[in-house]
């Protein structure tokens, strides 16, 4: 019983840590995907320094706003067809416009609920799991 809970300790350790980083992204999205509303922007730049991004604009209630997302999330068009100028769809936040994703607004959700939801716990296991048997081992 003395090892479960050193177990349930490092796992749940590992884990709060972790998500403690992982979850305020995945809220953004989940609020993208639930209470978001949609408009059009337009591209403005395309950066390829050390990954692929899509910089863009939109206008809400008169005031423009800009954003970037990574051109592989979002389900956009692929990177060598998106033109500046283009139109592409936007999802905000109401109560925060400046907050936004472009393209797909599922997609971004999807993976950040992968990593909280799936992901981490199993780390936060296998981790509980190794540190149990090393304090068994340690113990003798």
């Amino acid at each position: 019983m003395r090892h479960f809970f050193k177990f349930l300790t490092v796992a749940l350790g590992v884990y709060c840590l972790l998500a403690w980083n992982i979850f305020p992204k995945w809220h953004d999205h989940e609020r993208f995907v639930h209470a978001g509303t949609k408009v059009m922007g337009k591209v403005t730049a395309k950066e390829t320094h050390y990954r692929q991004v899509v910089c863009y604009e939109y206008v809400v209630e008169s005031i423009s706003y800009s954003g970037k997302i990574d051109a592989r999330f979002g389900k956009l068009r692929p990177f060598s067809e998106i033109k500046i100028g283009d139109e592409i769809p936007i999802t905000y936040w109401e109560k925060n416009p400046s907050a936004s994703v472009a393209g797909d607004s599922y997609e971004p959700y999807k993976s950040w609920s992968g990593i909280l939801f799936l992901f981490l716990p199993s780390l936060s296991l296998i981790v509980g799991v190794i540190a149990t048997y090393a304090f068994k081992k340690g113990s003798r």
